[in-house]
């Protein structure tokens, strides 16, 4: 998991400091104790908020 924190990390530096947790098989993304983010089957996942929801389920 090193490889992959210090990947995410890197992507995230602009941000502000993540920090990543084993779960779903896959790892978290957080951000202030706040999972915005899940990375699974070596594809990064993005938590999107209720308004948007219904956009990204009629683009899918």
């Amino acid at each position: 998991m090193n490889e992959l924190a210090a990947y995410i990390e890197d992507i995230f530096a602009l941000f502000g400091p993540v920090s990543l947790r084993r779960m779903f098989g896959g790892h978290g993304i957080f951000r202030d104790g706040v999972m915005f983010g899940l990375v699974f089957d070596h594809r990064a996942r993005d938590k999107p908020r209720r308004s948007g929801r219904g956009r990204i389920a009629r683009t899918a």
